[in-house]
């Protein structure tokens, strides 16, 4: 039934003559390390927007171009993630496939006069709404207008939008996101999960990977409307097989699935292997063509068929780390940490160190709560590189810095700084902040866990001449969120002192009542006569 619907939209398509819509779909799969593997799900859907037939743009879906008309979005960008992308192990995200924990939520609206803050409120409640999330919670107080971060992605050949946007951006680190959002996601798409790619998304397998993101890309224009829907996951489940141990895997084992066909409305529909040079390994399946994507690297395609598995394995390698290939995997690393003082002050330090005998420009963001004070005059910037074995004063490394202060209730602090970082330098940035009071309603219900801060982003900008870098340019890279530990009443007091009141009152109560309803009457003894 569901392959006639499709038939039926792809005929509806060719009755009008010349086609102005396409759908891609593709499943990228990368060997990592530890025995895990990358699975990217990714499609995508174009319409030209000046040409478009009611019939072309009924692949688009019509809940997101109702959100993004109502709203005058230009651009939005949703991601929904659980876990945290490592990047010393498994490499680095390409472009928009990198994401922090939580949920990520920045558009650009178009400046037409209306309020936009008034217009952003409606978007996230109805992008919050649609694919069932907890976006409301991104109110006033934890809305951002970064001015050097997430720019615009909007470049669909030479087809930009002509008006003036303006960019928010708003995040929730301690979303939870599960198979309610994974739901309305697949709902997009041309096919759903009825026929295509989409069909491998098992949310039994895909929920029990060490990492899983789902994200929304959409660029609206009246020239063109794109959107692109990624879900990334890291499987474990290279298996070891034979006396020699040799790494085997199977994507029929991994997600218990096969693909029944490609997607009826699909222009493209491919699997795509990457696959390390240096350690030889055997497909399962002879792929349609081969394509070398760099020194390190070879890619496979697969044009989809019904039914068709496909896997890889080693002949001489025991032990697989994935990331040997990656020439760059520890080109960059980024952390974050909390160094706690005395009561309600502590310290933030930030660390970036840059192992590639070439200077990168990049870009820092980092946002706290408003209950997280941060004080930029005592920002302590150290740099170490190759040349200088002791600390130095980092004034060349920060080319800018734009802060902005929070406002108690009603906007969180922002810290962004242009970054030039040297040859195999280290920079290392401390600041001090102090915690604010809350009022006991603001508390969530497990206040004593602490209260989640979103990750900082680093995003690679440029790098110096040298082999292969292309791989990190424009990446961004996600710290952890952290907790932070504020000063939390002791909410079981009312308890105990409703208790220990009613106690009291129970018991003097009772003892009143009695005394008071109680008849007494004297006991007269009357002696038996014999």
């Amino acid at each position: 039934m569901a392959h006639a619907v499709s038939s039926l939209a792809l005929l509806s398509l060719l009755c009008f003559g010349v086609v102005h819509a396409h759908f891609d779909e593709q499943l990228f799969l990368r060997p990592l390390d530890d025995n895990r593997v990358l699975a990217k799900f990714q499609f995508i859907t174009q319409v030209d927007g000046e040409a478009a037939s009611s019939a072309d743009e009924s692949l688009f879906p019509r809940a997101i171009a109702q959100i993004m008309e109502a709203y005058d979005v230009a651009e939005l960008h949703l991601s929904l993630t659980l876990g945290t992308w490592m990047h010393d192990r498994w490499g680095y995200a390409i472009g928009q496939d990198a994401a922090g924990s939580g949920a990520e939520l920045w558009a650009r609206l178009k400046t037409n006069g209306e309020s936009v803050d008034q217009r952003w409120r409606g978007l996230v409640q109805a992008t919050g709404g649609l694919f069932c999330a907890s976006l409301n919670f991104i109110d006033e107080a934890s809305t951002l207008t970064p001015q050097l971060s997430f720019q615009s992605t909007h470049d669909a050949g030479g087809k930009r939008n002509r008006w003036q946007t303006e960019l928010r951006y708003g995040v929730l680190p301690r979303e939870n996101v599960c198979t309610e959002n994974l739901t309305p996601w697949i709902k997009q798409l041309p096919c759903q999960s009825k026929a295509g790619i989409a069909t491998l998304l098992n949310t039994q397998h895909i929920y029990r990977s060490s990492y899983h993101s789902v994200a929304l890309h959409v660029n609206y224009s009246n020239q063109l409307r794109e959107i692109k829907q990624t879900a990334v996951s890291v499987l474990e489940s290279v298996n070891v097989e034979g006396k020699q141990g040799r790494p085997r895997w199977s994507m029929y084992n991994s997600l218990e699935r096969r693909v029944p066909g490609a997607c009826p409305v699909a222009r493209n529909s491919t699997i795509v292997v990457e696959l390390p040079n240096n350690m030889e390994p055997l497909l399962t399946r002879t792929s349609t063509r081969m394509e070398v994507t760099d020194a390190a690297a070879t890619t496979a395609i697969f044009d989809m068929i019904a039914g068709a598995d496909v896997g890889f394995h080693w002949e001489n390698v025991r032990v697989f780390t994935g990331t040997l290939w990656l020439a760059f995997a520890h080109a960059l690393t980024w952390g974050i940490s909390i160094l706690d003082g005395t009561g309600d002050h502590g310290k933030l330090v930030l660390e970036v160190e840059n192992r590639l005998a070439t200077s990168v420009d990049a870009t820092l963001f980092q946002t706290t709560p408003w209950y997280m004070k941060l004080f930029l005059h005592s920002m302590q910037a150290t740099l170490v590189d190759a040349q200088h074995s002791s600390p130095q004063t980092a004034s060349d490394a920060i080319v800018q810095q734009l802060y902005l202060p929070s406002a108690d209730r009603r906007r969180p602090t922002a810290l962004e700084m242009k970054l030039r970082l040297p040859a195999e330098s280290k920079l290392r940035l401390i600041i001090s902040f102090d915690k604010s009071f809350l009022k006991y309603t603001e508390y969530p219900p497990d206040a004593n866990r602490g209260f989640d801060v979103g990750p900082a982003v680093l995003t690679v900008d440029a790098v110096a001449e040298e082999a292969n870098t292309s791989r990190i340019v424009g990446t961004r890279l996600y710290t952890e969120p952290f907790l932070l530990s504020l000063p939390t009443p002791d909410f079981s007091m009312p308890y105990n002192v409703i208790t220990l009141t009613c106690t009291v009152v129970a018991l003097f109560f009772g003892s009143m009542f009695n005394l008071l309803t109680r008849h007494f009457e004297p006991i007269v003894w009357r002696e038996k006569t014999a």
